[in-house]
C-alpha cells in the first residue's frame, strides 16, 4: 500500500480517468442519485453463518430494501459480479422490488475500484463476522469514504494504538441505521471518510514504510 498510497488519492487518481473503462459508468451512476452506496466485497451468504466465509450480503441487500422504500427511493448501490452468491443476490434485489436501483459491474482492477470508491457516500464492508483489516476496507479508507462494517474492536486494540472509525454493524438493522445515519448527516460522513484516510496514512503507509527504512539502515 505505501508504494501506491501516492497515486491513490482523490487528486492523483484523476490522472487515470481517461484510461479508466468503467469511470464513464460510475459517473453515470453518481449523476444519478444523490446518495451512492458501495460494495465491493464477495458475495457469500447462503453458507451456514458460523462460517469465517459468511460476508452478510444478504444482510446489506434486505437493509438497503428497506432504506429505498423508507428513507430515499433514489439511492443507488454498486455491487460488483463477484462471489458464489452473486446470482442468489441479483435474484433477491428483484424479489424485493430494488433492481432499479443495484448496478451490477464485473471483476475490475483496483484502480478502477479506486474510481468508483472516489465518488461513492459510503463504502459498506463484510458484516457476518468481525474483522480488524482487509483490502475492501483499506481502499476506502485509502479514497476517504466512510465504512459501515463489522470491526473486531477488540483485536484491533492489541495491534493499533487508535482504531478507525466506522459505522459498527453486525445486523441487517444495524447496516439500515447506518445507511440512514450517514444520510442524515452528510458532515459526520465526510469527517469519518477524511479520518480513515489519515488512520490509512499513519498505519498502513508510514508506519510499515518506517519498519523497512529501519532494517536497510540497519542492514
Amino acid at each position: 500500500p505505501f508504494i501506491y498510497a501516492p497515486e491513490f488519492n482523490k487528486e492523483n487518481l484523476k490522472n487515470i480517468i481517461p484510461h479508466s473503462d468503467y469511470y464513464k459508468m460510475f459517473s453515470e451512476v453518481r449523476n444519478s442519485t444523490d446518495y451512492m452506496v458501495f460494495y465491493h466485497s464477495r458475495h457469500v451468504w447462503r453458507v451456514e453463518k458460523e462460517s469465517f466465509q459468511y460476508k452478510g450480503t444478504d444482510y446489506l441487500i434486505r437493509a438497503f430494501a428497506k432504506f429505498v422504500k423508507e428513507v430515499n427511493p433514489k439511492a443507488k448501490i454498486v455491487m460488483f459480479e463477484y462471489g458464489e452468491d452473486a446470482g442468489a443476490s441479483r435474484e433477491m434485489a428483484e424479489e424485493l422490488g430494488i433492481a432499479n436501483n443495484v448496478v451490477w459491474v464485473p471483476k475490475m482492477s483496483r484502480k478502477e475500484i479506486m474510481l468508483g470508491l472516489s465518488i461513492s457516500d459510503v463504502s459498506v464492508a463484510e458484516i457476518g463476522h468481525p474483522w480488524v483489516t482487509y483490502g475492501a476496507i483499506v481502499e476506502a479508507k485509502a479514497m476517504s469514504v466512510p465504512l459501515i462494517m463489522n470491526r473486531n474492536d477488540e483485536e484491533l486494540a492489541k495491534i493499533y494504538e487508535e482504531p478507525y472509525p466506522v459505522y459498527q454493524a453486525a445486523s441487517e438493522e444495524d447496516v439500515f441505521n447506518g445507511l440512514v445515519y450517514y444520510y442524515k448527516h452528510p458532515e459526520e460522513a465526510k469527517k469519518d471518510g477524511e479520518a480513515c484516510r489519515k488512520w490509512f496514512d499513519k498505519y498502513v503507509v508510514e508506519e510499515p514504510l518506517n519498519i523497512y527504512i529501519e532494517k536497510i539502515n540497519n542492514g
